[in-house]
């Protein structure tokens, strides 16, 4: 008998040993891929990606300064977008890592590395069900999914960014997490009350912290409802999911809606304002819908069409990537062959169905995605589940075709897809820049107190901020150009209240108006004449900023308003400055008049006149980026451009040895 005792104790001395010591080794991967992460996060640079400088940074300082009732449409619709998940960048940025930029994109990678935590564990998970006849088999697919999820177009733009995307990932993906470790080894769903509450919860709180994390709930409830084979307990387990999940979402959001609800009469405005009716704009729905499939072949193989390098598809960049395409053709085979095939490779065992319910739950919500969305960044946790279902669906068709000893040329055959298809994605990157000496080292002139600043393009909700560290009592307001489909523009709300409110504030600041705008884009003058704002083109300053496009800041006066005035028409000019006699002269070979932002080309020539001996360089510079050698000569030279010269960019004449001679400046003007 105390033999026995001793055998019992030392079986669960051995069985604490392995489990902890997998925990062990667990939690220092983990450590190991965070730190990877923030490393990765660290070599992209400092992120200045469009939102930060329209929304993300605004929106947070808003918040904390009350800023709603003084500060009109300052990043344009997404100035009404829900701060909470801006608030730890705003904190860092603005605080202890205002100095320290490096740290700070250290920082930012946190979110990828959990993600990539997530999508190991829920890949071990997935894996274990296939039943591999060696550790080593699990191991090398586990692997092959985590790098094939980590590093796609989606969730690859994404690391160190303040979208806050990867954040709402990492909620997403502890539900779909949760679901799955709610099935034991054969594949039976343990019921329980906590799992669908819990997992109701999480994809609550990801739809109230970002809302367009709103697909995945949907999908989820489905599969909640199908994952117990008791009807009764299915329908229970439905019931609590979607109870928890609109409760969560009522605290998550509810409080930014009522303030939303309060200002202008919509708790999702300018979104659903064809339903809601605010009278603080036009009854428009406010979506973005540049990014939906635009023929029956794109709503049925839109995934076929991200294969070229081209942007507008799900995204404004140009960018490749093939998962999701890899995904479809794999997913149509096994399909096929376990509809036409033999009796043998039509066997599908019960461990598997938690694997063919995340297969469910990722069609079903890649479909409400299409439909409602179309963007690609809001589609990361799908990216993922499509990238870790490619491969085991991969293993799975060698299996139903060649029986259990194909498990080994299966994983070699995902391990070359996955070195195959990240090899061909060309990720997109969303801004980025070099470090400098703070986060935000903006060269901010001090205006007078009361003044009212406005915004003449996006994005600019990142001055406010500055601003205002600079002169207290300040206003800011932002009047968007009509350019650019699926964007609002004045027209908009200018005869509703957002309008006349802005109307009002304008008068109430008229002898202390300034108008800010990028010297690299047209600006928004037919916007500012419909408010009869005039811009003083002659007393004005440029702006630096390590971030963005040197700024214009213009004083302003108030006229009487135009009724939608006609759009004027620019085009490039250039505005030559020379020392010690040197001349310098700009021809254009092409410059023409447009409404929208566009480049020219031209040739440039100089002649030192005798006034400066020796070799000379020629560098063009394009804010925020350094200078870079565009051409050398001598006593005389010239160079011509290519169809890449734009305005806000600098041409700097030096003699060999640094000392400048000569700067164009390109600008635009109106054409006549």
């Amino acid at each position: 008998m105390g033999a026995s005792f001793v055998k019992h104790d030392c079986e669960h001395a051995m069985i604490r040993y392995a489990w902890t010591g997998r925990k062990c080794t667990q939690w220092t991967i983990f450590a190991a891929i965070i730190i990877a992460a923030c490393l990765i996060s660290l070599l992209r640079g400092q992120d200045v990606n469009y939102d930060l400088l329209n929304y993300h940074l605004y929106n947070a300082w808003a918040f904390f300064n009350h800023r709603y009732a003084q500060d009109y449409f300052v990043a344009g619709t997404q100035s009404y977008f829900d701060p909470i998940l801006d608030l730890p960048y705003y904190l860092l940025a603005s605080g202890p890592l205002a100095h320290h930029p490096v740290l700070l994109s250290a920082v930012a990678g946190i979110p990828y590395g959990v993600t990539l935590c997530l999508t190991y564990l829920l890949a071990d998970n997935l894996v274990g069900r296939l039943n591999l006849p060696a550790a080593w088999l699990h191991a090398a697919l586990v692997i092959c999914c985590v790098t094939l999820a980590g590093t796609g177009a989606a969730t690859w733009s994404q690391v160190g960014t303040t979208t806050n995307e990867l954040t709402t990932t990492v909620v997403v993906l502890s539900a779909v997490l949760l679901f799955v470790r709610g099935f034991d080894a054969s594949g039976e769903y343990v019921a329980s009350y906590w799992r669908p509450i819990l997992i109701g919860a999480l994809l609550g709180l990801a739809t109230g912290l970002k809302l367009t994390a709103a697909v995945y709930a949907p999908a989820m409830g489905v599969v909640v409802l199908l994952a117990s084979r008791s009807a009764r307990l299915g329908l229970r387990d439905a019931i609590l999911f979607g109870t928890a999940s609109a409760a969560v979402l009522v605290l998550s959001y509810g409080p930014w809606g009522w303030h939303l609800y309060q200002q202008t009469g919509n708790p999702f405005f300018p979104m659903f304002n064809d339903f809601f009716h605010s009278h603080w704009a036009a009854a428009v729905a406010g979506r973005d819908t540049r990014f939906f499939p635009k023929s029956l072949m794109q709503w049925l193989f839109y995934p076929f069409y991200w294969l070229g390098y081209n942007g507008h598809t799900v995204m404004e960049l140009n960018f490749r990537d093939a998962r999701f395409a890899a995904f479809y053709i794999v997913s149509a085979i096994i399909v096929g062959v376990g509809l036409f095939g033999t009796s043998r490779t039509k066997k599908f065992t019960v461990a598997l169905r938690p694997i063919f319910l995340i297969l469910a739950f990722t069609a079903m919500a890649y479909m409400i995605w299409l439909a409602m969305f179309s963007v690609l960044r809001y589609a990361v946790v799908l990216e993922i589940l499509v990238c870790i279902l490619t491969l085991l669906l991969l293993v799975k068709l060698g299996d139903m075709l060649f029986g259990r000893s194909a498990h080994l040329p299966s994983i070699v055959i995902g391990a070359l897809l996955t070195v195959a298809l990240v090899a061909y994605a060309r990720p997109p990157d969303w801004g980025h820049v070099a470090y400098g000496r703070s986060v935000f080292a903006t060269d901010i002139p001090k205006v007078p107190g009361d003044a009212m600043v406005i915004f003449a393009n996006q994005p600019m909700g990142f001055l406010a901020p500055l601003f205002a560290a600079r002169q207290r009592d300040l206003y800011f307001a932002g009047v968007p150009s009509c350019f650019g489909v699926g964007q609002w523009c004045y027209k908009d709300f200018f005869d509703y209240g957002l309008g006349r409110a802005m109307r009002a504030a304008l008068q109430a600041h008229a002898q202390n108006l300034y108008v800010a705008y990028y010297l690299n884009r047209v600006p928004s003058f037919p916007g500012l004449a419909a408010f009869g704002v005039v811009v003083d083109a002659t007393n004005c300053q440029t702006i630096t900023s390590n971030v963005s496009s040197d700024i214009r800041l213009c004083h302003a006066h108030l006229t009487q308003p135009g009724q939608y005035p006609v759009v004027s028409a620019y085009r490039l000019a250039a505005e030559v400055t020379t020392q010690h006699g040197v001349q310098m002269h700009v021809a254009w070979t092409d410059n023409r008049c447009t409404t929208e932002t566009d480049v020219g080309t031209a040739r440039l020539t100089w002649d030192l006149a005798q006034a400066v001996t020796g070799s000379t360089d020629l560098y063009v510079r394009s804010p925020p980026g350094p200078p870079t050698l565009f051409a050398e000569g001598g006593q005389q030279g010239s160079a011509e451009t290519g169809a890449w010269v734009q305005a806000g960019q600098e041409f700097t004449l030096r003699t060999h040895d640094g000392h400048e001679l000569a700067i164009v400046r390109m600008r635009y003007t109106p054409c006549h």
